[in-house]
C-alpha cells in the first residue's frame, strides 16, 4: 500500500479509506492466508463510516512535534520494518519528537505479530518513566 501516501493529499477521506480497503482486502500486499482471513473478517464487522473518519482524522493531523518533543518523559516509537508508510518516516518521527526507535521484523501491526517485543520496550520505557 505504500503507493497510496502520494495519492492521499488529493484524494477525500472517503476515496483514500476506500482505496485502502480495496489494497488490503483484495491482498495488494500479498500476506499469509490467515492474515488476509483476519483483515477480511475486520473490516466486514467494521463500519465504513469508520475508516472514513478515520483516514479524515489522519489527513488533518496538526503537527504537535515540538510539543511532544519538550514533553520531559521517555518517548518510544515503534513500526514493523515492513509497515505501510516507509521506515525512514517512522525514524524522522521519532527524532522529531525526541525518541527511542525501534523496528520489529514484522509489518503494520507490531503489537500483533511481535507483542512479546513490544511488551519488552515498553516495559523498559514505563521503568525509564518512573526514573
Amino acid at each position: 500500500m505504500k503507493w497510496l501516501g502520494p495519492i492521499a493529499p488529493i484524494a477525500s477521506p472517503r476515496r483514500g479509506a476506500g482505496l485502502m480497503i480495496w489494497g488490503i482486502v483484495t491482498n495488494k500486499n500479498r500476506v499469509p492466508p490467515r492474515r488476509l482471513e483476519f483483515v477480511r473478517s475486520r473490516f466486514a464487522l467494521t463500519r465504513r463510516r469508520s475508516v472514513d473518519e478515520i483516514i479524515g482524522l489522519m489527513m488533518a493531523t496538526p503537527d504537535l512535534r515540538s510539543s511532544v518533543r519538550a514533553l520531559p518523559m521517555p518517548k518510544l516509537v515503534v513500526a514493523g520494518a515492513h509497515d505501510l508508510w516507509p521506515l525512514a518516516a517512522h525514524q524522522r518521527f521519532a527524532r522529531d519528537i525526541d525518541a527511542d526507535f525501534r523496528a520489529y521484523a514484522t509489518g503494520h501491526s507490531p503489537s500483533e505479530t511481535t507483542p512479546h517485543q513490544l511488551t519488552a520496550d515498553l516495559l523498559d520505557l514505563y521503568a525509564r518513566a518512573r526514573g
